[in-house]
């Protein structure tokens, strides 16, 4: 099992925007099962017990990344390379997570190709299946790459 600690040293996420907690298994290149807790500590609570659809999303993605980096940890995006979502497909949300539950996130490579790669997978609360995701696809790409083209943009 691996905790906050060592995730951090594996993806460029930190506080309060990491959310994933734990890596319970993973089979580098082809599947991760992570965990995430809810709790009411934290910017987007606000009194609210339901845990936002978006961040579930998010969370699943961090998971992926982290299986996508297991090799080739990339923990600091100036002097490496940035996580670019690119499509996702397919997501369902039949359920919600609330504060105090923890979510579990099964992650499955379906194709892995230079620095991008394709997943599938879900994620339960208890058992019972919060998201499904048929695709979502994400890839790496050098961060100085996208500084220049934001220059550029600005300088138009």
């Amino acid at each position: 099992m691996t905790g906050r600690d060592q995730i951090t040293r594996i993806i460029p996420h930190r506080p309060p925007v990491l959310l994933v907690d734990e890596i319970l298994s993973v089979v580098p290149r082809r599947t991760i099962t992570a965990r995430y807790t809810v709790t009411a500590q934290r910017p987007w609570a606000a009194g609210e017990d339901e845990f936002p659809p978006g961040l579930t999303i998010e969370s699943f993605a961090q998971a992926a990344l982290v299986l996508m980096l297991w090799e080739r940890p990339n923990p600091d995006v100036v002097r490496g390379a940035v996580a670019v979502a690119g499509q996702g497909e397919g997501i369902r949300l039949p359920g919600r997570a609330r504060t105090g539950d923890v979510i579990e996130h099964r992650v499955e490579v379906v194709r892995h190709f230079g620095d991008t790669a394709i997943f599938r997978g879900a994620a339960t609360v208890h058992g019972k299946t919060i998201m499904e995701v048929s695709r979502l696809m994400a890839g790496l790409r050098p961060a100085e790459q996208l500084i220049r083209a934001t220059t550029t943009e600005e300088a138009a």
